[in-house]
């Protein structure tokens, strides 16, 4: 009978209880409690463990081989920590470094929490040179002082004789217009300019009908008249054409700008004819006229706007155009007058600043021309001199203005200028007192100084504050001194690891993709092609094998954090997390290390504001090897 008993029969007539999990003795719960409990405490000392390392300051640790080494032009070797040394010497992550320097910068009356900020008495036009990859974040500190952008995209071009317009990529255009939507809302008047080939033909009989037409052509492109409320003709290089030619020019453009719905603008220099300067008033409905001087091949070092000489040029400028017309363009620039050199070089304030603290030297309000000079002597014993046009000039100009009854204003160029200008722009023109210690704090964020070429990037330093003193008449509100305390210097970076010509190097970012990836590593392993693949952890985690393979398979492999956050607009301790947890796992899947790095949201040409050297500082002091590149795919 026994022999035919199976487990399918009921328990108890087995013999055995009816309670499945009966345990009497009470050894199974005990011996169950234990493994769980050592389960759990083996996950716990994991996490703790993975947690520990992770946030270690030693966990970034990458060691440079010495052609790396000797490119980036270290003489030391690289600290061992994630962390950068504070104004004071006190140890500080370089974002909370970031954040601290911010607080110095003057605050925008809208943003003061005390209500809204009065209404601007003088309209401001601002030039926006596309040379500059910078410029347009001066947007982000004009306290919405800028009420009409004029970026450099287009110019009058010659091809085998007949004229056409040349435009800059999209790409430079987009973050103009980002700004106008993040920052507020401004109007957008592009420049057309003249290439020195289109005045040739411009000589000619034929020449205004040529390039009417050719503006004709450009204007029936859908694209070049949505978002734009006008252009602004550049006659700058104008000035020495005959008034009949002028004339006939301004009638056809303008005509061709008006069919279409569009403003119409000019752009002359201060030294234009008064012949001139009556033909853009009858033609154009907005006349801006730089208030400063040019200086070419062969001029001495001078002041750009001297205080006599600007006054005269307001009362001549009045005298042919019309109040609602006239747009007096004040210098944002610096120029610098090298011994050897026979033409001036111009200068951003900030590169103009950074060169002047590196050699030890200050710079100084002239009283008597109201503009700022220095000089210096640099290491290849050539003196430098120089005249700036910053903060300062554009406090006692823009009262100049008013005393004259001017209505509107143009910036010479962003990017250029005195951050301090956007202070002066917030009170003065708003009809407030500019205070002293709106001008005291000088820091240079939008700039980064660079040397060398290439698409790695070795970041070096945050920025400096500069601090000035400043003296302000109670009666007149002008600047009668300005006295440098300490020079401010812009962050600083090198370039380096420039290529052969006719050479590249393929990189992939954000994998490795479940589907992109192996049909990438397809194609490079029938082609033989090398690549580099910037991964993320979260994606490595989830496809280790393709890890494997692409090391298998003779590529490179670089961090591209784990989650793909924007370094720049994380904490400190995020970041850390992000590089540290990327390293370590991809350690744990290949044995290996990995060296090279490369940021999200990274921009060919290396950073161009102290943020972004603060978001890869950390990394560069670990050891990393920082890969930007030369051409970023819009995706």
């Amino acid at each position: 009978m026994n022999a035919h008993r199976g487990y399918h029969e009921p328990r108890a007539t087995r013999g055995l209880s009816d309670r499945v999990f009966f345990d009497p003795s009470r050894r199974r719960k005990a011996r169950v409690i234990f493994s769980a409990g050592t389960l759990i405490s083996g996950v716990i000392a994991w996490l703790l463990f993975f947690a520990i390392t992770v946030g270690l300051d030693g966990g970034l640790e990458a060691a440079l081989p010495e052609p790396i080494s000797t490119l980036k032009g270290h003489t030391a070797s690289v600290r061992n920590s994630l962390l950068v040394e504070g104004e004071h010497g006190s140890d500080m992550p370089a974002i909370d470094l970031y954040a601290q320097q911010e607080l110095q910068k003057y605050q925008c009356l809208n943003r003061t929490g005390q209500g809204a900020a009065p209404s601007q008495t003088l309209k401001v036009y601002a030039v926006v040179s596309a040379e500059l990859p910078w410029a347009t974040h001066s947007f982000s500190e004009s306290c919405n002082t800028i009420h009409v952008a004029m970026p450099t995209w287009f110019h009058f071009t010659e091809l085998d004789g007949d004229v056409q317009v040349g435009e800059v990529s999209l790409e430079t255009r987009q973050p103009l217009f980002k700004q106008r939507t993040e920052v507020g809302t401004f109007d957008i008047m592009p420049i057309l300019q003249w290439d020195t080939a289109a005045l040739g033909p411009l000589r000619t009989p034929t020449g205004p009908a040529k390039v009417s037409a050719a503006l004709s052509d450009f204007l029936d492109q859908p694209s070049q008249t949505a978002n734009v409320k006008g252009y602004c003709i550049d006659a700058s290089s104008l000035a020495l054409i005959e008034g009949q030619t002028f004339s006939i020019l301004s009638r056809r453009l303008t005509s061709q700008f008006k069919s279409r719905g569009l403003e119409t603008c000019v752009r002359l220099p201060s030294s234009a004819a008064a012949s001139l300067l009556v033909i853009a008033n009858r033609f154009f409905d907005t006349v801006v006229i730089k208030g400063y001087q040019e200086h070419w091949i062969g001029s001495a070092p001078q002041p750009l706007a001297d205080k006599r000489w600007f006054n005269e040029r307001i009362k001549a400028f009045q005298e042919h155009v019309a109040p609602s017309k006239l747009v007096v363009e004040l210098g944002t620039h610096s120029l610098d007058w090298v011994s050897g050199s026979p033409r001036p070089e111009v200068l951003p304030f900030a590169k103009a600043m950074t060169a002047l603290a590196q050699h030890d030297a200050f710079a100084t309000l002239a009283p008597g021309s109201g503009n700022t000079r220095a000089s210096y002597l640099d290491a290849r014993g050539l003196q430098h001199q120089l005249w700036l046009l910053d903060a300062m000039t554009a406090q006692n100009q823009i009262l100049t203005l008013k005393r004259y009854g001017i209505q509107a204003l143009s910036l010479s160029g962003l990017g250029y200028e005195d951050p301090g200008i956007w202070a002066v722009l917030d009170q003065t023109t708003r009809g407030m007192t500019l205070p002293s210690a709106a001008l005291e704090s000088v820091l240079l964020s939008n700039y980064v100084a660079l040397t060398g070429r290439g698409p790695f990037v070795a970041p070096r330093s945050m920025p400096q504050v500069g601090k000035r003193t400043i003296k302000i008449s109670p009666e007149t509100g002008e600047v009668t001194s300005a006295v440098y305390d300490e020079m401010p210097q812009a962050a600083a970076g090198k370039l380096y690891g420039e290529g052969e010509p006719n050479k590249v190097v393929l990189t992939f970012d954000d994998g490795p993709h479940p589907q992109h990836t192996p049909a990438a590593l397809d194609i490079l392993r029938q082609t033989q092609t090398p690549a580099s693949f910037f991964v993320l952890g979260s994606n490595a985690l989830a496809s280790p094998d393709l890890i494997r393979r692409i090391l298998a398979e003779g590529h490179e492999l670089g961090s591209h954090t784990y989650s793909h956050p924007n370094m720049a607009e994380i904490s400190a301790s995020r970041a850390k997390v992000e590089a540290n947890s990327t390293q370590l796992l991809i350690n744990g899947i290949t044995g290996k290390n990995m060296r090279l790095y490369r940021e999200p949201y990274m921009r060919s040409g290396g950073p161009i504001t102290s943020k972004e050297v603060a978001s890869l500082l950390p990394l560069e002091e670990a050891g990393y090897v920082i890969a930007g590149m030369n051409i970023v795919p819009q995706d």
